[in-house]
């Protein structure tokens, strides 16, 4: 299974990074009020009303 870490910045200045197993950057994204979110299969939620930027690397080993 494929793993990827997800590295977030906000725009407040805080920094997030989590592994996943959902492709963050092809997952379809949900448009809830006006804002776009992303849920991950492991649950995390991403909102990216506060997103800044964001990475992610792909990792092909199980960890």
């Amino acid at each position: 299974m494929r793993k990827y870490k997800v590295n977030i910045l906000l725009k407040n200045g805080h920094q997030l990074e989590f592994i996943t197993n959902t492709d963050v950057r092809t997952a379809e994204r949900q448009v809830i009020l006006g804002d776009e979110y992303i849920l991950t299969r492991d649950l995390y939620v991403i909102s990216f009303r506060h997103v800044k930027k964001m990475t992610v690397e792909e990792k092909c080993h199980n960890w």
